[in-house]
């Protein structure tokens, strides 16, 4: 009597009686390595809208091999799109120039696998966050100055704080992006250490939970990191920047998560996720996918990160807004549904003497603050992957051909 296979075991099966129809159908002598790895990849894979069932179904095994890898390739591509899969529209780099995936790279489960992969060749030391450099010295500094010196005035919550930074670890080449930052882009420097500390200090407020807490303090402190990916030239424009350099700067997301999941050697860490989420927005309005928002340590630091950017000095433009006006500007976005409405709540609660408790906190909707001129806050126009002249359109998995 046959023995009954479990799930495992078929899905096994099946796998292999794919691999081997494919030789059979692509005619593996007739066809060069880089066609039969394509279409050995689509075939394969986990994904379930490509089989040989529906290839049959659709007179796919009448085709010569360079037809079928061209229907393989577009029900990839369908397959991707199904499951919003990321694609690069850059490359990423580290900084010593080392390309970890190219443009037009889908950042599928293979794709990141196999990036782990590759990352667990290296090992590099650990050091604490803030014992590099002057890292603490420029946040204590942050701190000091205004508005953060409200914010941060609660000095119980404020050496909570520096304690729970203090127990944060990098590998170097993360610490190393640190010292990039703060060589060639003061700004994004400043700017991932002030956020680092607005998380922490909302996400004691709104977090309860000592896992969750947790999260958040792995998750702040390199939100932007993937603007180590973005040409310099762009972070420091000092006109405003056009759809091509918002392109260019929409990058930094998906860099961000690249780079965090080699380093971390996890695609899942919460450091990484946040790189990738954190200008997504609780309505879907945000990039790069385009998802509603609900990872609430995510939520903290899109609400962060917001109000630091407006009220902090930019390249681009000669005044920043006043803390009133970003105030509004915040509660503004949280009432149309696009940002976390209690996370602002929380952020008002501690722009206010005592820090009344956030519950009691509701902004004014009676608009009194005055934007800078010509400085309306607007959001990025993400980037679209644009094939090179010459270049094959058609789905880019590295983890098929590594």
């Amino acid at each position: 009597m046959k023995p009954i296979e479990s799930k495992p075991q078929k899905e096994e099966s099946a796998k292999k009686r794919a691999r081997q129809h494919t030789i059979a159908i692509t005619g593996a002598g007739r066809t060069n390595y880089c066609r039969f790895v394509t279409v050995c990849y689509a075939f394969c894979s986990n994904y379930p809208y490509i089989d040989l069932c529906r290839m049959r179904r659709n007179g796919a095994c009448k085709l010569n091999c360079d037809q079928l890898v061209t229907y393989a390739g577009t029900l990839l591509q369908m397959e991707m799109s199904m499951e919003n899969h990321l694609q690069l529209c850059y490359p990423v780099r580290t900084l010593d120039g080392k390309e970890l995936l190219p443009a037009g790279a889908y950042l599928t489960q293979n794709t990141m696998k196999e990036l782990v992969r590759l990352s667990g060749m290296e090992t590099f030391p650990v050091k604490k966050l803030l014992e590099y450099d002057t890292v603490a010295e420029d946040l204590h500094s942050i701190c000091n100055e205004p508005p953060y010196c409200r914010i941060f005035s609660d000095s119980v919550r404020r050496k909570e704080i520096f304690k729970t930074m203090n127990q944060v670890e990098f590998v170097q080449p993360l610490l190393d992006i640190y010292g990039y930052f703060k060589t060639c882009d003061h700004y994004t420097y400043r700017h991932i250490l002030t956020v680092s500390a607005l998380t922490l200090l909302l996400a004691q407020e709104l977090i309860d939970n000592r896992e969750e807490l947790a999260l958040a303090v792995a998750a702040a402190p390199n939100h932007d990191f993937g603007k180590a990916c973005v040409p310099l030239a762009v972070c420091k424009k000092t006109t405003p920047l056009n759809r091509q350099d918002q392109a260019l700067l929409s990058h930094h997301t998906t860099a961000g998560y690249v780079l965090l999941s080699y380093y971390l050697k996890n695609p899942n860490h919460p450091a990484a996720i946040t790189a990738r989420d954190h200008h997504e927005r609780c309505d879907s309005s945000g990039y790069p996918r385009r998802i509603a928002l609900r990872n609430r340590v995510v939520e903290i630091v899109a609400v962060g990160d917001v109000f630091d950017a407006l009220i902090s000095s930019r390249p681009y433009r000669p005044q920043s807004y006043d803390l009133r006006t970003a105030l509004e500007e915040l509660s503004l976005q949280a009432k149309s549904g696009t940002i976390s409405e209690d996370v602002v709540n929380a952020l008002i609660s501690c722009n206010r003497e005592n820090h009344p408790c956030r519950t009691e906190c509701r902004f004014s909707h009676e608009l009194r603050g005055t934007p800078p001129p010509g400085n309306h806050y607007q959001g990025i126009t993400p980037c679209c992957f644009v094939p090179e002249p010459g270049q094959e359109e058609g789905p880019v998995d590295s983890g098929s051909t590594a």
